[in-house]
């Protein structure tokens, strides 16, 4: 079995998709190969990490979807908030200008 073979296994172990076949092999992986229980474990401590990240930094819809009870409520709340509307400025407005040295201008 290729490694990218076990690292699809052991990623579906620790989403809990595994089958049961799946699960007792990659427990005896874990028991007997030191290798694979480094990657294990570092997987572990990613997915700990990721977890403990605020929802606000993930897209919405990604977020949702991997964490379902903990981005529940920040999803209501952006939904909720008014949407602001950015326009270009009409041609008869009167421009700002900005003067780098001091508020006044000398021509």
């Amino acid at each position: 079995m290729t490694s990218a073979e076990k690292f699809e296994i052991l990623s579906a172990y620790l989403d809990d998709e595994a089958s049961q076949a799946e699960r007792r092999l990659v427990e005896q992986w874990i028991e007997c190969d030191s290798l694979f229980r480094q990657q294990y474990q570092a997987q572990l401590r990613l997915k700990s990490a990721l977890r403990s990240l605020p929802a606000s930094l993930f897209d919405v819809a990604i977020a949702a979807e991997a964490y379902p009870a903990d981005t529940q409520t920040d999803f209501e709340q952006t939904a909720s908030e008014p949407k602001h509307i950015l326009r270009k400025p009409r041609r008869y407005e009167a421009r700002q200008t900005f003067y780098p040295h001091g508020s006044s201008h000398q021509r």
